[in-house]
């Protein structure tokens, strides 16, 4: 729920941040607006490796590192500078970081059950990630509607990635 809040919220209202806020033209918006998923692309390809070849099928390491750094990034983008360059690399590197752990929040149930009860598992996670995509655009209108600020929302995506950190410490890692 948490980590899919970010991403959705991402999704939504970036392109809405780099047209009002950063004053970006609709075309450098549409580049610039791409670059989380390029950066995920490659960090859910290095997410996969790592935790399976560093961290021996492992799945939780990835999944804090990518909370910890996704609220490190919210900072970064509440504070990036007005300039395309920045505002590309910081984008870009929100979807690397945050897409290294990405792979295992769905590998992680293959760990707790077994292959019968797994499709009820991975059905339960999609379906709390598909309520954070539903609330998560809401929830970031609703912020810059009363606050007329972007950086509350980003604000809210921080606290997002914190409560899903603190949710990733309490959980057991599968045997």
């Amino acid at each position: 729920f948490m980590m899919v809040s970010i991403m959705y919220g991402i999704l939504t209202w970036i392109p809405s941040y780099l047209v009002t806020e950063k004053g970006f033209s609709f075309v450098k918006m549409g580049f610039v607006a791409a670059m989380p998923f390029v950066g995920g692309f490659i960090g859910s390809i290095f997410g996969g490796w790592i935790s399976d070849k560093i961290f021996g099928r492992r799945r939780k390491p990835t999944m804090i590192f990518t909370a910890l750094a996704t609220i490190v990034m919210m900072v970064v983008m509440i504070h990036v500078p007005q300039s395309t360059a920045m505002v590309a690399g910081a984008l870009f590197m929100v979807g690397l970081l945050l897409n290294i752990g990405w792979p295992a929040f769905t590998a992680y149930p293959m760990g707790v059950v077994d292959r019968k009860n797994y499709p009820i598992a991975i059905s339960l996670v999609n379906s709390g990630g598909n309520l954070g995509g539903f609330v998560s655009p809401m929830a970031a209108g609703y912020l810059l509607d009363k606050t007329g600020q972007f950086s509350s929302v980003f604000t809210y995506f921080g606290i997002c990635a914190v409560i899903g950190l603190v949710l990733l410490l309490i959980i057991d890692e599968p045997k």
